[in-house]
């Protein structure tokens, strides 16, 4: 090329650099993060956090479940996020009812909603306020609230399903990771999604309103879409108690065991967390193969975080202190390389089903 000519080159390559046309290293550094808002079923207005993956490995989906009654904005729930994004994942960090920017709900919709409504109207003050309740607050929610949350992720799940049959996304490999007393509620909604077809039903006879545990024909359900969850000191709330944790296996999702590996996570010196997330791998999943019909399951254990004794998000750590990320990345690589060629399909729910507690044990 001549000189002539190389100058103008050179020009025009700065000119779509500062236009912000992408170029390779700018794909790498993906497009997030965005606040996004989506409503869940009964009229709450919830919000989070996008993480847009920088890369196309298979354009799966992570959900980011903070504890219960926990600041969502606290932690470095973002660093996590950040590290998932630009290993090639999309990454939602949801803000329950009442918790960080989650605040705003329609109280008509709120308190009347046929299968929600009753429970919030009983354990949320303002049922009968004119005029009707605007807001919610996490310090308005009681301890056996808890399960209700389960709401909150079905409309995330929707939010990201929406995102998926435009071609943004890839729920067919969607992961969850949560701390303290997300695990119990993230097994509660693995649960559920086991009683939901995964692709809404074109006959309108057949399609379900609400997601119930009793026992109904599911061709193609949901729950086979939740690759895996990594649970950092799982914790064992009142709310969901132990007969009602094992239940979701043993009762409504007993494929839950094979089709979600799952890994819990505990700081070595702390004895409790351990206990806890041994508690989960050996009794509620009966995972290590103790029993003659059971066989060890592959890419679903507990481990310890060296020299830890903290607990929860703070297993995280700034800049990594701990090697936890590191320690999800891989682990969600290992299950992503089992799950190859799990292909996107368009799934056709505009809004969330919601979940009907009673049906699945849990009368809060």
């Amino acid at each position: 090329m001549s000189r002539r000519l190389l100058l103008p080159v050179v020009l025009l390559a700065a000119l779509v650099g500062a236009a912000g046309v992408s170029t390779p290293r700018a794909l790498s550094q993906g497009t997030g993060p965005t606040d996004e808002s989506f409503e869940s079923v009964d009229g709450v207005k919830l919000n989070g956090r996008f993480y847009k993956a920088a890369t196309t490995r298979n354009n799966s989906c992570v959900i980011l479940m903070p504890g219960y009654k926990k600041d969502p904005t606290k932690g470095d729930w973002a660093g996590l996020a950040t590290t998932l994004a630009k290993e090639g994942f999309n990454v939602l960090l949801l803000h329950y009812r009442g918790h960080g920017k989650s605040t705003d709900i329609n109280g008509k919709e709120f308190f009347g909603e046929l299968y929600l409504g009753p429970i919030n109207a009983r354990l949320v003050p303002g049922a009968n306020k004119i005029p009707p309740k605007s807001s919610l607050h996490m310090a308005e929610l009681k301890p056996a609230y808890l399960p209700m949350l389960v709401n909150d992720v079905m409309a995330a799940r929707s939010f990201l399903e929406r995102k998926n049959d435009a071609g943004e996304v890839n729920v067919s490999s969607t992961y969850l990771i949560g701390a303290g007393d997300a695990a119990p509620l993230g097994l509660f909604y693995i649960a559920a999604e086991w009683h939901r077809e995964a692709e809404r039903p074109t006959n309108e006879f057949a399609r379900r309103p609400f997601v119930s545990g009793v026992a109904q024909p599911v061709s193609a359900p949901a729950g086979k879409d939740i690759a895996a969850a990594v649970w950092l000191s799982p914790d064992r709330p009142p709310a969901l108690g132990d007969g009602v944790l094992k239940s979701f296996i043993s009762a409504y999702a007993p494929d839950m065991r094979t089709e979600t590996r799952m890994l819990f996570l505990a700081g070595d010196k702390n004895s409790q967390d351990k206990a806890k997330a041994k508690y989960y791998l050996d009794e509620v999943l009966v995972a290590k193969g103790q029993a003659k019909k059971v066989e060890k399951m592959e890419l679903t254990e507990a481990r310890t975080i060296k020299n830890c004794s903290l607990s929860g998000v703070d297993l995280l750590g700034k800049n990594d202190t701990f090697g936890t990320e590191d320690i999800i990345v891989k682990y969600l690589r290992a299950v992503e390389d089992d799950r190859k060629g799990k292909a996107r399909y368009n799934r056709q729910y505009t809004t969330p089903l919601p979940v009907a507690l009673p049906t699945f044990g849990i009368n809060p």
